[in-house]
């Protein structure tokens, strides 16, 4: 069986990963600033900015996140799945939550998690309690991907027809007026979506691995217009911390259990995760295993994430002057 193999940013640090060429795998380069937003909401409680700021970008994507899922997982043909992709066309970035690569065609979806009642006109969007227009127009928004994904496709060589989706998935979420002609997907109409996009035709081949490496190549790992979030790292609280909100401990040479909850995970997987946090909060640090040792408040030996980091990332120097590299 032939494979080739990718190259890919997953979690910041290039992997080689093996493919079939028979299939197509899911990539999603994680967004670093939700990931140091992550990090710091458990380790620098009174930072009140930083905890807008977390359930603005964490919590708020949550719904989305799901109705996102909730696609993927109910897809019964094989697409090839863009997550999150940024670019930039025109000079303009442009973010879209999902692309879907068919067979003659490439779906846009785009997932917004409102609730309440809406109306729209002209593809302006308004509150209908209040009159009030919002800001941006999710119907405007889409479009303006499909024009900027159109001219991507165009500078890449790439003929496919482009679609677009806006999935709204809250029950709870009501919008009058000229709906019919909007591209639309609404919590009633969502299986009926999800039937239309199994009847696509789904035989893919080298072209379309073409199209999804091109796609990678154009692929931004951070937007411009991100702005760095500054802490001081002597402030902040040390230690593994865990994904419910608590401290995890260590237990035995080879695990460690959370505190509030009693999840446990092994030390690698944890030194593994906290290494990310502390790349994402200060990209600027050396990486190094003393750094590591004291981020996680020394619940695990240095010797041991000294064997972690060097099973995971090249290293240059040794022992004193040791230390990781990983690629921005």
């Amino acid at each position: 069986m032939y494979v080739f193999i990718l190259k890919v940013a997953l979690n910041f640090w290039p992997r080689y990963i093996l493919v079939d060429k028979e299939e197509f795998a899911i990539f999603k380069i994680k967004n670093r600033y939700k990931i140091a937003l992550e990090a710091l909401n458990i380790r620098c409680k009174n930072e009140t900015e930083l905890a807008l700021e977390f359930k603005r970008v964490v919590i708020g994507n949550h719904g989305e996140e799901l109705a996102l899922n909730k696609i993927l997982n109910n897809l019964k043909v094989e697409p090839i799945i863009v997550q999150d992709y940024l670019f930039e066309a025109n000079d303009m970035e442009c973010q879209i939550d999902l692309l879907l690569i068919f067979q003659n065609e490439c779906v846009l979806i785009e997932v917004k998690n409102y609730a309440g009642l809406y109306r729209v006109e002209n593809k302006e969007m308004y509150f209908a309690a209040s009159g009030e227009r919002l800001v941006k127009s999710p119907f405007s928004q889409v479009e303006r991907a499909k024009m900027l994904l159109t001219q991507l496709f165009k500078e890449e060589g790439i003929r496919l027809s482009i679609s677009e989706k806006i999935v709204f998935p809250n029950e709870e979420f009501y919008l009058y007026g000229d709906t019919i002609s909007m591209p639309s997907v609404y919590h009633t109409t969502f299986p009926y979506f999800i039937k239309q996009l199994n009847q696509k035709r789904c035989t893919l081949g080298d072209y379309h691995q073409g199209i999804f490496e091109k796609l990678m190549r154009r692929r931004l790992v951070k937007s411009k217009y991100e702005q760095p979030i500054v802490v001081e790292y002597d402030t902040l609280a040390k230690g593994i911390t865990c994904e419910c909100g608590g401290w995890m401990k260590s237990t035995t040479r080879m695990k460690v259990m959370c505190e509030t909850c009693g999840a446990d995970e092994n030390n690698e997987s944890a030194i593994m995760r906290m290494t990310e946090h502390f790349i994402a909060v200060f990209p600027d640090r050396t990486l190094t295993a003393t750094e590591i040792y004291y981020w996680v408040d020394g619940e695990i030996s240095k010797r041991t994430i000294t064997r972690i980091l060097g099973r995971n990332f090249d290293s240059k120097g040794t022992t004193r002057g040791r230390h990781f590299l990983y690629e921005e």
